[in-house]
Parts: C-alpha cells; sequence; structure tokens
C-alpha cells in the first residue's frame, strides 16, 4: 500500500474517463478527465481545480448513452498546478455525497474486480458492470 492510499484508507482504483462537472457558480458545465475512483470519492485531474468546500453535480461517461456514473460530490482536497509531480498530477480529491441510479453498484463492482485481480485493471468499461 502505497503513502496515498495509506493516508486515504480506501482502495484507489485507476479510472480514466470524461466527467463533466456543474458547479452552483459557475455558468457553465466543465468537461475534465477522472485519474481514479474509490467507494468514498474520485480524483478528477484538472489545471483549474475549485476551492475546497465546492459542491458539484457530475456524470462520468464512458460512451453509453446514460451516464456511468453520476451524483453529487464535494471537493475536499485540491493539488495546483505548481504542486504537480509525475505521479500527482494537478487536480482535485472529491468525496461523493450522493450517487444516482445504479452508480453505488457499479463502482463496488470495478473495486471488486480490481481487487479480485490483484490489482491488474480487469474492468472494461465499454462492457459495462
Amino acid at each position: 500500500m502505497d503513502e496515498d492510499q495509506d493516508r486515504r484508507g480506501a482502495t484507489r482504483i485507476p479510472l480514466e474517463a470524461e466527467i463533466v462537472l456543474e458547479f452552483k457558480d459557475m455558468d457553465e458545465m466543465l468537461s475534465e478527465l477522472s485519474r481514479n475512483v474509490s467507494l468514498g470519492g474520485i480524483f478528477i485531474g484538472t489545471y483549474d481545480p475549485q476551492p475546497v468546500g465546492s459542491f458539484f453535480r457530475f456524470e462520468l461517461n464512458v460512451g453509453a448513452a446514460q451516464p456511468f456514473l453520476a451524483g453529487s460530490a464535494e471537493v475536499i482536497w485540491v493539488r495546483a498546478q505548481e504542486f504537480a509531480v509525475p505521479g500527482k498530477p494537478a487536480g482535485m480529491g472529491a468525496r461523493f455525497v450522493d450517487l444516482e441510479g445504479e452508480s453505488r453498484a457499479r463502482i463496488f463492482h470495478i473495486v471488486d474486480h480490481y481487487v479480485a485481480a490483484a490489482r491488474e485493471p480487469a474492468f472494461n468499461l465499454e462492457a459495462g458492470p
């Protein structure tokens, strides 16, 4: 277990996909790239992270007609571009506040597959759970 894994207390699964974010105080939606997900939250790579405490609605898309994951989250930490290093990109970590539809079941499925495969990414996002 690496230092970040230990600090967070949750298994982080690599999951790079388009994620659309909608913040209450912004007139437009942002399209960014998710980097990893856990049962409790998600890391979103961005050069323009929003402040800690910001709430947003999100939809993570993997090519399906409907979002693969959707819900609301809160920014709990940020890494500005000037502090990014290889393996630790700029972005923001968010805690899930609410997950819609099958989102929670899909996250559990991804984590189960990843752990069962000895941390080899065995889950095919295009095939779905």
